[in-house]
């Protein structure tokens, strides 16, 4: 499969694409990504800030077939 995760850095903008169009049997979720660069088998990732039309939205992108492990999950 070919394609993008669009994800951002600014937790606003993050927030509010959360939060559009929620339905009654959906949730919004954040996830807070760490990618430590000291890791060489890191996935791969783009930060295309300087490329975006919408550059307030500090946008990354990720593979599609990106893995990510939890370290922990909270609830408001």
């Amino acid at each position: 499969m070919n394609g993008f995760l669009s994800t951002t850095r600014n937790t606003n903008a993050a927030k509010q694409f959360a939060l559009k169009n929620i339905s009654s049997n959906t949730k919004p979720i954040l996830f807070h990504i760490h990618i430590d660069l000291t890791v060489p088998t890191s996935t791969p990732f783009a930060e295309i800030s300087q490329l975006s039309e919408f550059k307030a939205e500090d946008e990354v992108l990720f593979p599609l077939d990106a893995v990510f492990h939890l370290n922990s999950i909270e609830s408001e």
